[in-house]
């Protein structure tokens, strides 16, 4: 058995790395460069009708790049810019809601301030009023425009009341639909006392302070005090909160009183102090409003007989807008459809020009 001859050794032949043939290109169909081509075309021909619409309805602004000065009635020898008040007066935006932002009104006051053909300003003026700040700040914008020589009319559409008025008394000449409703000279200011819903549920807060009235206004403090010290910690907290809205209210019958030329003991007295809602016809008959017309007799409030260009300002339409044709969309009479009370958040603690119902 030994004998026998050995097998050969058998070596196995060296692995070669597996070759990767790419599938042969494809012919292209042109499709896609069609496509590319067609959006570049549309992208090419939105700009330029938007650059257009820019030309032909106005021009972007000097005192502003966000603005765009739009036409709505030619005219000669000056101009008259329109400003809507549109919705509850806030210096926050207003998501879907239609508010009137504090800093976008400020900002088409700035545009006519820096044109010098601006001769007038119409305030189209349709709101329940809103925050305190932001619409002092938009009146004391309203006193420095007239004192350069700015003329500013008002006109009321649907509602100006509170705030809506106070922006008012600071025109020189107001203009009321004879059903606008107006007045509603006050302040007001909301809170809530969720004591009792957290005594039911068994949650009971606890509060680390330095400063004994750093907790003001506490909505889980019980509204019912048990002792003394209760009872004087709550009357503390609304002696305080009375002072500042006092404060205010003096200021707004202030305001009232300087604009319409009335005695401060009429404004303050009813029916004008009791902040209670009027119409246009008691306006006139109260003296809060010059005369009851519409919005051309507001125009030939500001125009005085010239044959002034009524403009308004606006954003530069955007591409989305000038493929949708809306760029150049514009009516003097258009007007907001329904001023609901949810327009505006109201936030707990903070002072507002609006109605009760507006709480």
């Amino acid at each position: 058995m030994s004998d026998l001859p050995k097998p050969p050794a058998y070596k196995i032949p060296p692995q070669q790395p597996p070759q990767y043939n790419p599938p042969p290109p494809r012919k292209s169909s042109g499709m896609m460069g069609c496509i590319i081509a067609i959006v570049i075309v549309v992208g090419i021909m939105g700009l330029m009708f938007v650059s257009s619409v820019v030309m032909q309805a106005g021009k972007m602004h000097q005192g502003s790049s966000l603005l765009v000065e739009n036409t709505l009635r030619p005219g000669s020898g000056g101009k008259v810019a329109v400003i809507r008040v549109y919705g509850a007066i806030t210096s926050s935006e207003g998501g879907f809601s239609v508010v009137a932002n504090s800093t976008k009104i400020l900002e088409q006051l700035k545009a006519a301030e820096s044109d010098d053909e601006v001769k007038a300003i119409i305030f189209d003026i349709n709101t329940p009023g809103g925050e305190v700040v932001a619409t002092d700040e938009i009146y004391q914008e309203v006193l420095r425009l007239r004192n350069k020589g700015i003329r500013v009319v008002c006109y009321m559409r649907d509602m100006a009341t509170s705030g809506g008025y106070y922006l008012a008394a600071g025109t020189d000449h107001i203009v009321a639909h004879r059903m606008t409703m107006t007045g509603s000279i006050g302040v007001i200011m909301g809170t809530i006392n969720y004591h009792g819903l957290l005594e039911k549920i068994g949650i009971k807060p606890v509060t680390y302070k330095k400063g004994e009235l750093k907790d003001i206004g506490n909505p889980a403090r019980d509204p019912n005090p048990k002792t003394d010290a209760e009872k004087k910690r709550i009357d503390q907290d609304r002696e305080i909160f009375e002072h500042m809205i006092t404060q205010v209210y003096n200021d707004f019958t202030l305001i009232v009183a300087e604009g319409r030329n009335m005695p401060i003991e009429k404004v303050r007295a009813a029916p004008i102090g009791d902040s209670r809602v009027i119409s246009g016809v008691d306006a006139l008959e109260l003296g809060l409003v010059d005369e009851v017309g519409f919005f051309n007799d507001a125009i030939d409030a500001a125009t005085q007989g010239n044959a002034y260009s009524i403009i308004e300002y606006r954003p530069p339409p955007s591409l989305l807008d000038a493929l949708n044709g809306q760029a150049v969309e514009s009516d003097l009479n258009k007007t907001i459809q329904g001023l609901t009370p949810n327009t505006l958040k109201l936030e707990k603690g903070k002072m507002y020009f609006l109605p009760t119902f507006y709480e």
